[in-house]
């Protein structure tokens, strides 16, 4: 069965959580979205429209030190 999702639909709660890295909660709208019937499975695109600022910090220092360790050469 198809989610019951629409593109610009708010989400007055979102949680995310990566487990041992973050935890935060937001509003966000839902940009875009595809779900795959053959696997059951959901991708969607999100904007996160409303944080507190100590979340975003958190999200900000995440992508960061992500980035950072992505971009390292390897040897």
């Amino acid at each position: 069965m198809k989610p019951p999702l629409s593109a610009n639909e708010e989400i007055n709660t979102c949680n995310i959580n990566i487990p041992n890295l973050l935890d935060l909660s937001c509003k966000a709208l839902i940009r875009h979205f595809n779900y795959d019937k053959p696997s059951r499975r959901l991708i969607c695109g999100i904007e996160l429209t409303v944080m507190h600022v100590t979340d975003r910090r958190r999200l900000e220092q995440l992508i960061e030190t992500t980035t950072k360790v992505a971009a390292k050469p390897s040897a």
